[in-house]
Order: structure tokens, then C-alpha cells, then sequence
């Protein structure tokens, strides 16, 4: 994100087309719920910009502009959706209206999809279960609740590990456990996945859900910065002895994950590496963040990297695969 107030151009043409096709009925709940303005029958997004939303208000001969800010400026374009949806969840509360349901939802963190779509994806293919529901859905009530991967990635990565005969795997980035349960739930008994990661307070609510499915003792959690835990597997000649890593942490720090990751995955193994698309930045001249930056810069060294064979997938914020030859 540059400097300014503004989020990336591209990012935004893209909120405003979705949101006046999919979601008026929710726009329409922040001017009344927020606003208080009653009298509006219609509600258009104008822009977006890491402080709040435009809207346009109508009805009948009558059109009026109201600014909707967030409850806190936005760092990243990927934190647009989870504030959007608080805002829309205190103007129903207000309203008396439930709060947001997946019914609600906008395509997840899939680029492109509506939301129509999206309910279909999630009814004719994932299979989530009762535990990882549970846990997403307690996740995605915090502030920092975007920076969970949807349940059709979750299950994507568990079919990798399937694929590949998985039985050794990293994670960097573990946050509230989703995508680690996830992947410790489709490896067998004696499987391993070390979670990288640095919050104790938020991996300590994934440790109750991996409890209760049975699958703590497949999960190694080493709390410290995932480079020296990399280093420290690469140092006890662990190399070439994982089936796959997830890299799913702080975006500068991705390159080294990376090229460590690469020294630990056997070859035909994957690493999986997720927000590469980081919401359409990545293409948006005007982004120049150092998070936007950093991905733009991974992206093109993986294209020219000929250690690794890679498609690079528009599912949930960007998930790259490499496989190592």
C-alpha cells in the first residue's frame, strides 16, 4: 500500500464492482444501522480507501454521500473484507438483524468469485469438520480473524498431504491452528508437522482444538521466529527429509522461508505458499508496500527458478505450489 489513504486501484475497482453486484442489501444495513439514515431505499459503494467506505444513498428524487469509516485504518489490502464485516455485524446489531452468516459471505478469499459461487463451492465440496468448523467460526470473531485461509483451502492442503503420502510437514505461520488441524488430521498416526510460529497466545487456541481431535501428538509447535527454527532442522541434518511446507507467516520474510524450505522438502515434495496475490496488489503499480513489494519479488524468482516446477493458483488470497525436483 503506498503512503497515502488510498488502497491499490485495481484492488478497489474490483471491491466496488462485487460488492454494488452481490451486496447493496448489506450496504444498505450500514446507512440505516450506522447511519441512522432511515430514509435511504438504496445504497451504492462509490470507493474504498484503507480508512472507510463512500456510499451514495437514494430514494426517489433524493441522493445524499455517506462516509462509513472503520474502526481502524487498514495496513494491507487483504484486511478489507474482516473490516468491512465488523462494520456490517454492528450495523445489524443495531438493527436488531442477526449477524453475518456464510449465507452473507462475499466469495471468501477467493479473487473473483461471487457470492453466490462461493456458497455453491463450499455445498458441493468441502467436507468440514464439526471441530474445524467450530474453530474457524471462533477465529473469525477476532480483529486479526482474516488472516485464517478458508475452508476450501484447508481442505485443498489435506488433500495434498493425501496425495503426496505425507508423513513429514512444515508449517510456517501456524496462527489459530485452522490449517495446521487441518493437515495433522490427514496424516497418519505416526505423521509430524512442526507449526512455526511466534504468538503464544494465539496458537494456544488452536493446541484445545488439536486436543480434542486426537491429533496434538502429531504437532510439533515451536514458538520462536520460524528462520532460526528452519536453520536449527537444517543444522540437525533434517534436509530433504519433509513432504511438504506451507508458508503462511510475514511476507518479507517469505524468501527466506522459502529457499530454507527448499533445503528441507524431499525431492517431489511441495511447498505450498499462500496470500501471493495479496488481493490484487501484486498487480497495482501504485502498491509499493514493502508486504506488496516482497510478494511481487517472490513471484518473479520463483517463475525463473528451474530447481522447482510451479502453478502458481487463484485459491483464497494466491496459493502457490512448487515442487521440488
Amino acid at each position: 500500500m503506498s503512503d497515502d489513504r488510498t488502497l491499490p486501484e485495481k484492488f478497489v475497482s474490483g471491491v466496488v464492482a462485487h460488492i454494488n453486484e452481490d451486496h447493496r442489501r448489506e450496504m444498505l444495513d450500514l446507512a440505516h444501522g450506522l447511519a441512522g439514515q432511515r430514509w435511504a431505499r438504496e445504497a451504492e459503494l462509490r470507493h474504498a480507501d484503507r480508512d472507510g467506505i463512500e456510499l451514495v444513498l437514494r430514494a426517489d428524487d433524493r441522493e445524499e454521500p455517506l462516509r462509513v469509516p472503520f474502526d481502524a485504518p487498514l495496513d494491507k489490502p487483504n484486511q478489507f473484507r474482516p473490516a468491512l464485516i465488523a462494520l456490517i455485524g454492528r450495523a445489524r446489531a443495531n438493527l436488531g438483524l442477526p449477524e453475518p452468516t456464510e449465507e452473507d459471505d462475499d466469495g471468501g478469499r477467493n479473487l473473483g468469485l461471487s457470492a453466490a459461487l462461493y456458497r455453491y463451492l463450499l455445498a458441493t465440496s468441502v467436507r468440514e469438520p464439526e471441530l474445524l468448523r467450530r474453530l474457524r467460526e471462533e477465529t473469525a470473531q477476532m480483529e486479526e480473524g482474516g488472516m485464517q485461509i478458508g475452508p476450501e483451502q484447508g481442505q485443498f492442503l489435506a488433500l495434498l498431504l493425501k496425495l503426496l503420502g505425507a508423513r513429514r510437514v512444515l508449517e510456517i505461520g501456524t496462527f489459530t491452528g485452522y490449517s495446521a488441524l487441518w493437515m495433522a488430521l490427514a496424516l497418519p498416526e505416526d505423521g509430524k508437522l512442526i507449526a512455526c510460529d511466534v504468538s503464544e497466545a494465539y496458537t494456544s487456541i488452536g493446541q484445545r482444538y488439536w486436543q480434542a481431535a486426537g491429533v496434538a501428538a502429531r504437532i510439533d509447535l515451536r514458538l520462536a521466529p520460524a528462520a532460526g527454527t528452519l536453520a536449527a532442522l537444517l543444522a540437525e541434518g533434517q534436509a530433504g527429509s519433509f513432504d511438504l511446507a506451507f508458508i503462511d507467516a510475514d511476507k518479507e520474510g517469505y524468501a527466506g522461508y522459502y529457499e530454507q524450505c527448499l533445503q528441507l522438502v524431499r525431492p517431489g515434495g511441495l511447498i505450498a505458499i499462500d496470500n501471493v496475490l495479496w488481493g490484487g496488489a501484486v498487480a497495482d503499480d501504485a502498491a509499493q508496500d514493502a508486504d506488496t513489494q516482497a510478494l511481487r519479488a517472490l513471484n518473479a524468482r520463483l517463475h525463473a527458478d528451474e530447481r522447482i516446477d510451479l502453478s502458481l493458483l487463484p485459491l483464497g488470497d494466491g496459493l502457490t505450489l512448487a515442487r521440488k525436483r
